[in-house]
């Protein structure tokens, strides 16, 4: 039953406590006003701690599922290029991103042209694809496709650091294709509009983000000062140098504890890509203490890990600490929040937000885990010089996906998820937010 609202049957007197809450919030920003933890008694201490890098910064852009990915592949092409500070240009990858959603789009906007221009899956091709935001697999396939390039040769450009411009206008030219798509008839037809609006979008990339380099030389000083000169190489052969096959060896694990994600299925949408006809994204969900195992033995044998979580919760930016502790907005407002990490997912009160890297590990007086060494891609200006201590509570929380290599799945586990049967989601629930 409809109830309409009527002021007087709700209004409250405040406590002579609650008048001096007003006061201070008045003044005060919520997030400060509840804050509660004292960092003195997080020991920023790590049992395991892999060798730090130069920490990156994704400026004003939605790239982290980028740089996370990069930065996790480093360590890598640290070994095989026998360099100890070494980084992937996050711009290269950038570029074909941008153009490959673009005729992603173009495709759904096809092939939803005959719903309402409000359904939502419209909604969703007309301006959730196009965004900077992503996924692991969706790295993935732009490194299969197009390889991968140092940094420097691709980077640096205005379009690159602040994207909000940039994204408006490729969202315009979606629309001005979208329009043409929708009134057309003929499959050929169509066809030439998504050719004449992709030539289009391409000449706008390289305007705003440079022609894509197709070949290059690039020489370093290896650690044995070695000067090493590689010449006219292409992206691909490249990636091959610098990390092999290592991609192949990955698997993403999710633990959402949430009832629409089912033990042991991989949960897949074919709308949240960026490559047409790659790989779906796809989740694979296993219990809690099968996802803290496998972050535990892949960082005991000196291996970072990619993963995402909502890094807006229960986060202070400043001194780089996420922990479950953070904030009391329920002594503050007289609440309880009722709902597990599963039911915050599911009623939108948290979602999977932003990617990073795990890079250590410490452990309280029993020799459990406690907390996490976070390496992120906000600069070094954030933090603590880059870093964030992650505690188990947060962590317990707020983390939903992780990028770890198949050796380090137990065997039963390996065995589930090589025959997993796959279950297809619309792409508008909290585990289909492009990470950014």
């Amino acid at each position: 039953m409809e109830k309409q609202l009527i002021i007087k049957d709700i209004e409250a007197t405040l406590s002579k406590e609650e008048e001096l809450k007003s006061s201070i919030l008045y003044s005060t920003p919520i997030k400060q006003a509840s804050e509660k933890i004292n960092f003195n008694l997080i020991n920023p201490i790590f049992d395991v701690e892999l060798k730090e890098n130069l920490i990156t910064n994704q400026r004003q852009s939605g790239r982290c599922w980028i740089f996370a990915s990069l930065n996790m592949l480093r360590y890598e092409a640290e070994k095989r290029l026998n360099n100890e500070k070494f980084e992937f240009s996050e711009g290269y990858l950038q570029f074909f991103d941008k153009i490959e959603k673009f005729n992603f789009a173009l495709n759904r906007i096809e092939e939803y042209k005959d719903k309402s221009i409000d359904d939502q899956y419209n909604v969703y091709a007309l301006n959730t694809i196009i965004e900077d935001g992503g996924q692991f697999q969706m790295f993935v396939n732009l490194v299969n496709k197009y390889g991968l390039v140092p940094h420097g040769l691709m980077d640096g450009a205005s379009s690159s650091d602040d994207t909000n411009a940039l994204n408006e206008t490729l969202v315009e030219l979606l629309g001005c294709a979208a329009k043409e798509i929708r009134i057309e008839k003929e499959e050929k037809e169509i066809e030439n509009i998504k050719n004449k609006y992709l030539k289009k979008a391409y000449k706008l990339l390289c305007l705003a983000l440079g022609k894509p380099i197709k070949r290059f030389n690039y020489s370093y000083r290896d650690l044995n000062k070695k000067i090493i000169k590689l010449t006219n190489i292409t992206p691909l052969e490249f990636a091959r140098l610098s990390i092999g096959d290592t991609l192949n060896e990955y698997v993403l694990l999710s633990s959402t504890e949430s009832k629409q994600y089912p033990l042991y299925t991989k949960i897949a949408s074919k709308d949240c890509n960026n490559v047409e006809g790659a790989p779906l994204v796809t989740n694979f969900e296993v219990t809690k203490e099968e996802f803290l195992n496998a972050i535990k033995d892949s960082l005991d044998n000196n291996d970072a890990l990619w993963f995402a979580g909502d890094v807006r919760k229960d986060s202070n930016r400043k001194k780089g600490y996420l922990t479950n502790n953070l904030l009391d907005k329920e002594s503050l407002f007289d609440y309880k929040n009722i709902l597990s990490k599963g039911e915050k997912l599911d009623y939108r009160v948290a979602t999977n937000a932003h990617a990073m890297l795990f890079v250590g590990y410490g452990t309280d007086e029993k020799g459990q885990i406690d907390k996490f060494k976070v390496e992120n891609s906000w600069g070094k200006d954030v933090g603590n010089s880059g870093y964030f201590v992650a505690d188990r509570g947060w962590f317990d929380s707020y983390v939903y996906q992780v990028v770890v290599k198949q050796k380090y799945l137990k065997e039963d586990l390996l065995e589930k998820y090589k025959k997993a049967a796959t279950k297809l989601v619309n792409p508008f629930g909290t585990m289909w937010t492009m990470l950014d």
